[in-house]
Formats: C-alpha cells, structure tokens, sequence
C-alpha cells in the first residue's frame, strides 16, 4: 500500500525525519538522566532510519527499480563516508590527556561533590563533547529546509510507476 501517494507528502515526510533527527542530536548532549537520553537517541535514529528508507525508496519511486540501483548504493557508500569523516569532527573536542575524568569530559559535577563555584549561574556550561552534537544537529535541521522548499516548488516530481504504466498501455 502507498501510504504518501502526492510528492509534497513524501518531501514534507522528508523534511520532518531529518528536522527530527537533527533536533533530538541537538537537545542529547543536554540531557540530565540517563533513561532520557536513552529514549531521544532512539527516537533519534527511529527518525534516521525512517528517512534513509524512506530517501531509498524515493529514488526507486523516481527512476525505477533498474536505474535505481548505483544512486542508492552510492547513498549508502555517501552514509558511510559521513560516518568515517565525524571521527574527525569529533576529535578536537576530545581531552588531550590520554586518561580523563568522565566528570571532565561531560563537565556535569553534581552540586554535593563539587566546591567550585560559578560565577555565573545564568551561564549556559556546554562540554566540549556536546559541541560535535550541536554542530551536527544543527547540520541536519538546516539542510531538512530544503525538502520543504522542494515540496513547495511548482514543479512536478517524476513518478516511474505511473509513466511505466502508461507506456504500458500506449504501446498496446
């Protein structure tokens, strides 16, 4: 069954998994309980996986299920790149100490234990860890805008389907 039969529908389903994934990877690296963020990063990547599906078979929808082959391989081969460069992304966040404290890492010391003062409690303390989230998230929540521009183009999306089957039937 087709469940988002119009274009503007799959486009704006787009825009909502992606502008999802990228708000849930901006709010994780505040989070103060563990079950919480053990509950975003799964709605997280529900959202993720839910747009790589739903990116895959839009192409097949597209150009069909011949032609389609090496442009979905070639977005997982793209996924995996992603992957392999935010290693790098990640690693000037990270201590230069070879053994860190997860207090320094995560800086979230409790009130109790700690004897350091703030100087300003209106401040806003982000560790160093969070900025790669932040910078992704936001990477994502940008860049979803512009399947909802697409969406609301006038232009027309191709559908291989419907022009297969009209070929169908104009050759008999």
């Amino acid at each position: 069954k087709r469940y988002l039969q119009s274009s503007r529908s799959k486009l704006i389903f787009l825009f909502l998994t992606i502008c999802s994934t990228g708000i849930f990877m901006t709010v994780l690296p505040f989070t103060s309980s563990f079950g919480l963020l053990v509950t975003g990063r799964l709605v997280q990547n529900f959202a993720l996986g839910s747009f790589i599906t739903a990116d895959a078979s839009l192409i097949v929808f597209l150009i069909g299920p011949e032609k389609s082959r090496p442009f979905t391989m070639i977005i997982h081969a793209v996924i995996g790149a992603g992957f392999f460069v935010s290693t790098f992304l990640v690693r000037p966040f990270l201590p230069e100490e070879k053994e860190a404290d997860q207090r320094f890492i995560c800086n979230r010391m409790s009130n109790k234990s700690s004897s350091i003062e703030k100087e300003n409690e209106d401040d806003i303390d982000v560790s160093s860890i969070s900025w790669p989230f932040i910078i992704t998230g936001l990477w994502c929540i940008v860049f979803s805008f512009g399947f909802l521009i697409l969406a609301f183009l006038p232009y027309r999306m191709p559908d291989y389907y419907t022009e297969h089957r009209k070929e169908e039937q104009d050759k008999e």
